[in-house]
Formats: structure tokens, C-alpha cells, sequence
């Protein structure tokens, strides 16, 4: 279906799906720049083609994941997932996503792009 679409071919199309399935799904067409020299006059031409279902996105869940999931995430390391880790060791479960910024390796703008793949309860 992706190759249906002007100016994505056979290489971007697996590209595509590669990052998605690395996410956990898109929430934002403009993820599709995070590709490696995505063109974004290609993302505007199809944009108007593209639908997003953010209820189906796989979500981590903050509380009883490894660090190793958390590793497996493109927006976060290893530095950063064990750091998550470790602050909810030393200081119990997160209440909410929004805690995660308590963990002073999650800056905000880490946090804007990471919170639509984080769930705190089940």
C-alpha cells in the first residue's frame, strides 16, 4: 500500500515499517522525518493520504518493564532505560507517565516524543 504512494518506493515502504514496528506504531505523520533523509516534500505530498490510529500504539509499561525493553525503544539507550529503572527501584512504582520526569535523564523534549509509548497502570 505504501508504494501506492507518490515518491515512496520499495526502499522507504520498508523503511517505513521498520520504524514503525521499532515504535510501536506512529502518532504523528512528521515521524516519518526521524527516517534517515526522509524528504519532507515527499511527507507533504502525502500527508493528505495518511491516517494515524494512536489507539493501537504499543505502549511499555513503566512500571514492570525491563530495562532492556526500554533499551529496545528507539527514543531511549541504554543509559536512559536503566536510569528509568533504577529510579523506580529506589522510589517505587511511577504513579503516572508524567513522573518519568522525576528521572533526570528524560528531558522534556525526550518526554514529549516518548510519552504516547508509555502506560503506567494496565
Amino acid at each position: 500500500e505504501l508504494r501506492k504512494l507518490r515518491g515512496i518506493g520499495p526502499y522507504f515502504s520498508r523503511k517505513i515499517v521498520e520504524h514503525r514496528n521499532r515504535l510501536g506504531g506512529f502518532v504523528s505523520s512528521d515521524q516519518l522525518l526521524e527516517i534517515w533523509n526522509f524528504p519532507v516534500n515527499t511527507l507533504d505530498s502525502i500527508r493528505p493520504f495518511l491516517s494515524l490510529d494512536t489507539s493501537i500504539v504499543n505502549r511499555l509499561n513503566i512500571n514492570t518493564c525491563s530495562a532492556d525493553d526500554f533499551a529496545a525503544h528507539p527514543y531511549l539507550n541504554y543509559t536512559k532505560s536503566h536510569a528509568l529503572v533504577n529510579y523506580r527501584t529506589a522510589h517505587g512504582d511511577y504513579n503516572s507517565v508524567e513522573n518519568i520526569l522525576d528521572c533526570k535523564v528524560i528531558s522534556d523534549s525526550l518526554f514529549r516524543k516518548l510519552k504516547h509509548y508509555l502506560v503506567a497502570h494496565d
